[in-house]
């Protein structure tokens, strides 16, 4: 999570794009950590599924990101 956190803040230069991530990172947290504290039994599916999104989210806004910095040059 701190390597993401690091590309979100130093590679992408599209404010909404920052937003939208930084929404879904907290997201994450919220959801994992209620899962490890909060239930009997921790389900590995779940949790792969959501980090695994996170990181297709980023590929793709890394895609967006520069796709509208070469559109606004």
């Amino acid at each position: 999570m701190a390597s993401a956190l690091l590309v979100l803040f130093l590679v992408f230069t599209q404010p909404a794009l920052i937003v939208l991530l930084l929404l879904y990172v907290f997201y994450l947290l919220v959801s994992l950590t209620r899962i490890v504290f909060f239930q009997n039994e921790f389900k590995v599916l779940p949790a792969f599924y959501k980090l695994n999104f996170f990181y297709l989210f980023m590929m793709l806004f890394l895609i967006a990101d520069r796709l509208i910095q070469v559109a606004l040059v």
